[in-house]
């Protein structure tokens, strides 16, 4: 999970301007009325000022709209070649080459940035990310101080920070960091979902309040209403589990699987309604049609209610996706004795 908390770190923003005073080396108007597209327009432009970064840059950014990451590298590669000051070029080449699963690349680019600028937090607080993300948590947090020293205020430092603790199990010293995010950064998502999960895996209802702060700042995330069901449903209010969980599915995501079983899972075990358990394990085999734990929790159901024939089958269907799974197998071994 942190990995992949990490990753969604990358948010792909678009730089400013770098600071050159050259009326000719400045970004493109795009005609977006045009049947040329963007990335054709500034090819165009480029081979009539091949010498302009900004155009380089400009159609790096286009190339990442077309989700053309290579492109877009080669593009920035080029402009950092026209002005090997431009920290800010440094900077996205280092978040391309993440995202290209290039670590080390990408953490070469932040030292050559660093190298121009030692105070540039931004570059300091991404090698804290690189090194953590390689599960280097002392040469990551050595960065975040350096980061610190230069702005404190800066909330991803104490998440980066906080996920390296969260990585070593210490799970007090995770939270304090999260919770130190969220005072400098009130604003910020991710730590408030990710304190919900650590308080909900105590058991302590403040899960629910750091839960419906990360729906405020994400109300169409699925995540978070998904982790608040959840607990409420461990916790005993199923009805207020599957509430939020039709929220879900009516007015995010109709296709969100997970919500539709844990839907069919309270209405099975905790309300005995077993149709409409039914209806809704049904939902998830259309959606994922080798979800074994949906055949066979629907064959459950219906041998409550004394349909034997879709029983076994389900059972049976169960069985050909995991050949081993155990409550099937148990399943049929009950069907053979009525």
């Amino acid at each position: 999970m942190i990995k992949q908390i990490i990753l969604s770190l990358l948010v792909l923003i678009y730089f400013a301007s770098c600071k050159n005073n050259s009326t000719d080396n400045k970004p493109a108007d795009i005609d977006t009325t045009s049947n040329i597209s963007p990335v054709k327009q500034l090819s165009i432009k480029i081979r009539k000022n091949p010498y302009n970064n900004e155009l380089f840059k400009q159609r790096a950014e286009e190339y990442i709209k077309e989700n053309k990451i290579d492109s877009a590298i080669n593009d920035y590669e080029l402009a950092k070649k026209l002005d090997t000051l431009d920290q800010d070029v440094y900077l996205r080449l280092a978040d391309l080459y993440l995202l290209s699963s290039k670590s080390e690349k990408s953490k070469n680019q932040l030292e050559k940035c660093l190298k121009i600028n030692p105070k540039n937090t931004k570059a300091l607080i991404n090698l804290a990310r690189i090194y953590l993300y390689v599960d280097n948590y002392k040469k990551s947090n050595e960065y975040l101080i350096k980061a610190e020293k230069i702005n404190d205020t800066n909330a991803e430092i104490y998440l980066l920070r906080g996920l390296a603790y969260q990585a070593l199990k210490d799970t007090n010293k995770a939270i304090k960091n999260f919770q130190i995010a969220v005072e400098k950064n009130p604003d910020y998502y991710e730590p408030y979902n990710i304190l919900g999960i650590l308080y909900a895996a105590k058991n302590d209802t403040v899960a629910i309040e750091y839960y419906k702060n990360a729906i405020k700042l994400q109300p169409k995330n699925p995540q978070p209403h998904y982790n608040l069901a959840l607990f409420l449903q461990n916790q005993g209010y199923e009805i207020r589990a599957l509430n939020e969980y039709n929220h879900i599915i009516t007015k995010i995501d109709t296709a969100y699987s997970d919500a539709y079983f844990n839907m069919g899972y309270v209405n099975m075990l905790y309300l005995k309604n077993y149709k409409k358990a039914i209806s809704y394990f049904s939902k998830v085999i259309n959606l994922q049609y080798t979800d074994v734990r949906a055949y066979y929790n629907r064959g459950y159901c219906y041998e409550k209610l004394k349909d034997y024939k879709n029983a076994r089958i389900d059972y049976s269907t169960a069985l050909k996706i995991s050949r081993n799974y155990q409550l099937a197998i148990d399943g049929l071994n009950r069907l053979e004795k009525l």
